[in-house]
């Protein structure tokens, strides 16, 4: 039996990742974006998600990609479509971007969660979307829940 590990956050494993899923992605796709994204000065955080995160991938699959200059700022749509077509280029893939500055609920919660991370540049956009990602669970998604249920008691019971 193994012993129980400390928990220090530290591991004895020489390469530990710090998110489950990094463990599965495929690291010539992960080098060729990272190599795309790295090249944009503006470019403060990059997050693939989706099933390429997930390593749940097939061969038609597209790339997931979200990036952000700022917490709030857009990007410019030339800058995307440059990056985007430079990613597909390397990768051989359908590229799929999103801006973060413009990201909400859901949507947004699912990349912070479940994205792993390619790049990041300043970890104060990365906080200032946690945050924003938080207050929606807080303030919004209660109401979404609820809007949810009735609908479906609605739907039910046939009105």
């Amino acid at each position: 039996m193994r012993p129980a590990r400390r928990l220090t956050g530290k591991t004895d494993r020489p390469h530990a990742v710090s998110h489950p899923t990094q463990t599965h992605i495929d690291k010539p796709l992960r080098r060729a974006l990272t190599s795309v994204v790295e090249r944009y000065p503006q470019l403060q955080l990059a997050i693939l998600y989706g099933s390429c995160a997930r390593g749940t991938q097939r061969p038609g699959s597209d790339v997931d990609l979200a990036l952000a200059q700022s917490s709030r700022t857009a990007m410019d749509q030339d800058t995307l479509l440059d990056i985007s077509l430079e990613c597909s280029r390397r990768t051989g893939r359908e590229v799929q971007l999103r801006d973060l500055a413009r990201a909400e609920g859901l949507f947004l919660k699912q990349v912070l969660t479940t994205g792993v991370v390619l790049l990041s540049r300043d970890s104060t956009v990365r906080a200032e979307l946690i945050i924003r990602m938080l207050d929606f669970d807080a303030n919004m998604l209660p109401l979404v829940r609820m809007i949810r249920r009735s609908n479906r008691e609605r739907l039910l019971a046939g009105r």
